[in-house]
């Protein structure tokens, strides 16, 4: 049985869920709410009902995949209605001397350290804005889009083991490690 699989999803007042079949094998979950709208492919052989605005699911078969697609489905299930209905905030900070952020039309330029400019298209979907030159916030509400966003704008400078310089997750602890001595 998988623990959070069979866990209860209570859907929000203005959620609405609807189960679509795609091919033999998946079926497509649309779930819209006051953010927007969103839809995510979920195995065929987990079975979703929905009854008095609680979502509930369970697998055909009881088997060790069946239960990792079970928690699997039920936890993009769940992303998707708080994404639809709160949405994703991540905030990021940028450490170092010199170091910052700048916002032009649709793209965040970064100084970091390096010769040039780094610019960053920001793609459809994913709202930034800048707290201060050296805080970045970023928001969506698709949470793989805007995890992902957010490891990509680490990933430009990531935090030295010497110096603690670089981009991290907004109060990440960072290790810095003790460097040569005598």
């Amino acid at each position: 049985m998988s623990h959070i699989g069979k866990s209860k999803i209570i859907l929000p007042d203005h959620v609405s869920i609807s189960v679509q079949s795609y091919d033999l094998n998946y079926n497509i979950v649309n779930v819209t709410g006051k953010l927007g709208a969103l839809s995510a492919k979920v195995h065929n052989k987990i079975i979703i009902n929905i009854a008095d605005n609680i979502l509930s699911m369970s697998p055909v078969l009881d088997s060790k995949y069946y239960n990792a697609l079970w928690g699997l489905s039920r936890t993009l299930i769940s992303n998707l209605i708080i994404g639809v209905n709160q949405g994703y905030t991540y905030k990021l900070s940028i450490v170092g001397v010199g170091y910052r952020a700048t916002l032009e039309t649709n793209k965040l330029v970064l100084k970091v350290g390096y010769s040039h400019d780094i610019v960053y298209n920001i793609p459809a979907g994913i709202k930034i804005s800048l707290i201060n030159p050296t805080t970045i916030e970023v928001k969506g509400i698709d949470k793989q889009l805007v995890t992902s966003v957010c490891s990509l704008i680490k990933a430009f400078k990531k935090p030295d083991a010497y110096k603690g310089k670089g981009i991290r997750f907004y109060r990440e602890n960072v290790t810095v490690k003790q460097g040569k001595r005598g």
